[in-house]
């Protein structure tokens, strides 16, 4: 079927009395598998009187209305295949303006839409689909009831006229006002796009994210209203997109658990970022406490340093306090270095000839000895280096053994 330039209101029928002679009449165009059942006078179907138009095989109904003519084409009121209500060219002759009842002179059945009252239809051969012609105005309200929502919009007669009144995704696709109304009171009005996977239009899907209805206006069942995409300042991983989707059935549901999602990782940023705080105040701390033991051994050396060249001298005072071992040093020089260290040694004093030597080897044997025997294969140091024998002769430090 096509659409007609001829506007429905500009048509009116001369309806006329059924005369007298008339016959109702089934007549068989068989080469064309039709047949048309109506009333005949004169080898002419009487205006303003039903016909019938039947399909010989299968047996079923074309269409059936009024018949009437209307500037020299004939016309039909009624309704089409069981689905189309409204006015409708039909013909069967060469010219396809006429319908004749002359079975050798004629050809296919042609109908043209003239226009549409009511049409139903299913829409993607499953979903129903509703056309109604608007009773105080031109123009035509088209409803798809899809499984999760009802599609309705508004549709200019220009638009019919260009497209025609089956083009249903030129319809959608033209119009910035189609309305899509959700379970449980969620509606959208603007543009939508179609979902060329499921065929239906304005699908909420998933990809990388959630996909919704977006340009346009979205009024959540809870009143709050919101223009564009209202899903874009969320940057969620794909798996955090796929939760979210797999917990949503309505617009409304996919607004609040991206919000919940949303708290929840501004949740966990919050205790990340503060226990990077902690964590930072306390190695500031321990750096803190760290730096005061370094300046109070400073301090400590220097008061050392300066006690030592106070009670030793320069010379001897820095020696000590660079732990050099000297030839010469006393044997409380030698104390100053060592300090508490002095007990890792093992000592041993032998006289002769009225001189007293005194040596002082370090104790391999011991706990301590093993521990710091460890500590300097640890790193790499030599304990002959750092605790050579030392020997004293008459309190002085006359040997130095490494």
């Amino acid at each position: 079927m096509t659409v007609s330039a001829l506007s429905a209101q500009n048509v009116h029928k001369d309806t006329v009395p059924l005369p007298p002679k008339a016959k109702f009449e089934t007549i068989r165009y068989k080469k064309s598998n039709y047949e048309i059942i109506g009333n005949v006078y004169k080898k002419h179907f009487v205006e303003g009187h039903k016909l019938t138009f039947m399909r010989i095989e299968p047996s079923d109904t074309i269409m059936s209305g009024t018949y009437f003519i209307k500037d020299g084409y004939s016309c039909i009121e009624g309704t089409v295949n069981g689905e189309a209500k409204g006015v409708f060219r039909v013909s069967n002759d060469i010219g396809k303006r006429h319908l004749s009842t002359d079975k050798r002179n004629t050809g296919k059945l042609y109908v043209e839409i003239v226009d549409i009252t009511a049409l139903v239809y299913k829409y993607a051969k499953k979903y129903p689909l509703i056309l109604l012609k608007s009773l105080s105005a031109d123009d035509y309200q088209l409803r798809i009831k899809f499984k999760d929502k009802i599609l309705s919009l508004t549709v200019s007669p220009d638009i019919i006229a260009k497209y025609g009144f089956y083009a249903f995704d030129d319809m959608i696709k033209n119009s910035e006002n189609v309305k899509l109304t959700y379970p449980k009171g969620d509606v959208y009005t603007g543009v939508v796009e179609k979902n060329d996977d499921t065929g239906t239009w304005g699908d909420i899907y998933f990809d990388d994210r959630i996909r919704v209805p977006c340009k346009g206006t979205t009024v959540f069942a809870d009143g709050t209203v919101v223009n564009g995409d209202w899903l874009k300042p969320f940057t969620f991983s794909k798996k955090e997109w796929e939760q979210i989707y797999a917990n949503s059935n309505t617009l409304t549901e996919i607004r609040d658990n991206a919000r919940q999602k949303q708290h929840e990782l501004d949740m966990l940023e919050r205790k990340r970022i503060e226990a990077k705080r902690i964590a930072e105040q306390k190695r500031q701390e321990e750096l803190r406490v760290e730096e005061q033991k370094k300046q109070a051994k400073l301090r400590a050396e220097r008061v050392r340093t300066q006690r030592c060249i106070a009670k030793y001298g320069t010379y001897w005072g820095n020696l000590i306090n660079n732990r050099e071992f000297t030839v010469g040093m006393t044997k409380e020089m030698v104390r100053e270095i060592l300090g508490s260290e002095e007990g890792f040694y093992v000592k041993s004093v032998s006289t002769s000839w009225g001189v007293q030597v005194e040596t002082w080897r370090f104790s391999y044997d011991s706990s301590v000895g093993a521990l710091i025997i460890g500590l300097a294969d640890l790193y790499g140091r030599s304990i002959s280096q750092y605790y050579p024998t030392l020997v004293f002769t008459n309190e002085k430090l006359t040997g130095i053994y490494r």
